[in-house]
């Protein structure tokens, strides 16, 4: 009978009495495994609450004091500020912060507490600003930053964390405003700056580029 008050109540629940016994005669070991791991799976609930009595802020603790699964943040009207996932106190998966209207202000992948994915910034009215994607905390592909009116303004390459391959801007219309190549982290080749026609204005040819002279 000992072992029937320890175990979980949900797994009582749901096995037949006569399949019960029969489990505690010949399969000790994995009740006490079931109430071990019961014990080690309890969390602690928290929550923080503004002066007008609205929540502030509410989550999960596990046993060693580390957030786990998902935590939210308000503002003080009550209106969502934030929703970030954790695993032993780490980010990760989905995070997103919201403006007060409630539209999306950011949002972004973790893994173990690393930005891991793509990441995007809006503004207010909900217009997308700004696209860019980690791998394993390191920027990579090709990052893009937006108008208001959702034409391109940049457009930036990465690998590994480095700059690598053409960085262009744009012109509110669409057209090509600079253009220059890198190559690890280094620019290469020539920096071309056109007019909004089209037409070529300067060229620029990049040779022994340091971090000093790049002006």
């Amino acid at each position: 009978m000992l072992l029937i008050i320890l175990l979980p109540f949900d797994m009582k629940l749901f096995i037949p009495s006569y399949t019960f016994k029969l489990l505690i005669a010949f399969c000790p070991a994995l009740f006490l495994l079931t109430f071990s791991a019961g014990i080690y799976a309890q969390t602690n609930e928290f929550s923080e609450k503004f002066s007008n009595g609205r929540i502030k802020t509410e989550g999960s603790f596990d046993e060693a004091g580390k957030k786990i699964g998902v935590w939210v943040d308000y503002y003080k009207s009550g209106d969502t500020l934030s929703v970030k996932n954790y695993v032993e106190g780490f980010f990760n998966g989905q995070n997103t912060t919201y403006y007060r209207n409630g539209n999306k202000l950011a949002e972004g992948q973790y893994v173990s507490g690393v930005p891991h994915g793509k990441f995007s910034e809006y503004d207010e009215k909900g217009r997308l600003l700004e696209v860019k994607t980690f791998n394993d905390g390191k920027l990579h592909g090709t990052h893009f930053i937006y108008f208001p009116t959702g034409q391109i303004n940049e457009e930036i390459n990465y690998s590994d964390g480095e700059l690598h391959g053409p960085l262009k801007t744009y012109y509110k219309n669409g057209q090509l405003l600079s253009q220059q190549q890198y190559e690890n982290g280094q620019p290469t080749g020539e920096f071309i700056i056109y007019k909004k026609n089209g037409k070529v204005q300067s060229r620029e040819t990049i040779e022994n580029w340091t971090p000093n002279n790049n002006q």
